[in-house]
């Protein structure tokens, strides 16, 4: 019987458990949807922030129509569009995908029917590997960067990959003074990565500093999961990833085992970090999974 070098087997095993889990989250978002947990939330220059349990949903309203980002879960399509009315919108014209997961792209084919699909050619891509019907597959995609003029608001949508998936964009509204983040931020939490589609703890890292260093100081942020916040919060979510990562590479440097490393824990500054979908046992194994591949930070073009 072939035996592989204990760095491949856990690549392997990693694979293999991202998919599976990925699946069953997907499934189970899909027998139980969570309609939006709150009202929109006004942000901005005509931008909205719609929390729900599958993400939180971006929303701009004006005098050219209305602009989606991350739909969610295609049972919620009604209750968002109900949303979306009830600051003055309606039927979206522009639906933008932030990464290919359900929570923003499983609502496609409901919005679709109205408006323009927009995402990176990643999603796309990884949206035809899952056998996704034609009709919430994004119609516009871009490489690196794609600018939208709409509603007196210049948007930079922004290709930063590596960090949660391989296809994630960042919406700038450059008057609004507002920024969607989708899952590249969890705010106050553990986030997902995302490493059998690309996804890592130095890309992450990497891409949490690139948009530190090109946004105002005074921007509102929308993250994909948590409570809408500000630079402040953005850098203590950075603070966690460098913190947590540097502890469980010194762990494996000093030649503990991946159970030791997961029964010593993060230590008592990180326990309110915790979730019930992330919680630390999880992502020690993210961060130790991630680390063990040997990545470095992704090129930029």
């Amino acid at each position: 019987m072939r035996t592989y070098p204990p760095v491949l087997t856990l690549l392997f095993s990693t694979l293999i458990t991202s998919m599976a889990l990925a699946q069953a989250q997907a499934q189970a978002q899909e027998n139980h949807p969570s309609k939006p947990e709150a009202a929109a939330i006004a942000v901005g220059g005509g931008v909205f922030m719609l929390p729900g349990a599958a993400g939180n949903t971006g929303f701009s309203v004006g005098d050219d129509g209305t602009l989606l980002i991350d739909g969610q879960l295609a049972a919620l399509a009604p209750d968002i569009l109900q949303a979306i009315r009830a600051h003055g919108g309606d039927t979206p014209k522009l639906v933008l995908n932030t990464h290919f997961h359900s929570g923003s792209t499983g609502s496609n084919a409901e919005f679709g029917r109205w408006g323009t699909l927009l995402a990176q050619e990643n999603v796309r891509l990884r949206l035809l590997e899952k056998n996704t019907a034609a009709a919430a597959l994004p119609v516009v995609t871009f490489d690196d960067r794609l600018r939208l003029y709409f509603n007196n608001d210049e948007i930079d949508v922004i290709h930063l990959p590596g960090g949660h998936t391989d296809g994630d964009a960042i919406a700038w509204f450059k008057k609004a003074n507002v920024v969607h983040l989708g899952d590249l931020f969890f705010n106050g939490m553990f986030p997902e990565i995302d490493l059998a589609a690309g996804g890592s703890i130095q890309g992450y890292i990497h891409n949490i500093e690139t948009i530190l260093n090109l946004i105002p100081a005074d921007a509102r942020i929308i993250p994909g999961h948590g409570k809408l916040k500000n630079i402040v919060e953005l850098t203590e979510f950075l603070e966690m990833l460098k913190a947590t990562r540097a502890r469980v590479q010194n762990q494996m440097n000093s030649g503990k085992n991946s159970k030791t490393i997961v029964a010593e824990g993060l230590g008592p500054a990180w326990q309110t970090w915790a979730t019930p979908s992330i919680n630390a046992k999880r992502w020690i194994r993210t961060l130790q999974r991630s680390l063990s591949s040997g990545e470095s930070a992704p090129a930029r073009r």
